[in-house]
């Protein structure tokens, strides 16, 4: 969005395209500001203190970090896990976000 690329939000796109006409630069400053407001306030559903609770009973946080099959899956379920793992192009995105909320926003 900083960088006027707007390829993500559709409708914005779109709208723009209609008008022959580009969104003014302290509106786009607007929307990453709610944007970024809005990753931040994500943060309080996946706490760090919580990731290994979460991993241990519920949820695998990182896929790239089970070495066997938790319990608590299903084989089918283990299965998907491991194609999610085998996707490069997954892990390269994984890998490049700062937290889980940023990597499930924009992924």
């Amino acid at each position: 969005m900083k960088n006027r690329i707007l390829d993500s939000f559709i409708m914005v796109k779109e709208f723009t395209e209609e008008l022959d006409s580009d969104i003014p630069g302290d509106v786009l400053n607007d929307f990453h500001v709610h944007l970024l407001s809005l990753l931040d306030s994500s943060n309080c559903y996946f706490p760090e203190e919580l990731h290994e609770k979460i991993k241990e009973k519920f949820w695998v946080v990182n896929p790239y970090s089970v070495s066997e099959k938790p319990v608590y899956l299903t084989s089918q379920q283990y299965d998907c896990l491991i194609d999610l793992t085998s996707d490069s192009a997954i892990k390269e995105k994984f890998a490049a976000k700062k937290s889980l909320s940023e990597f499930f926003c924009v992924s």
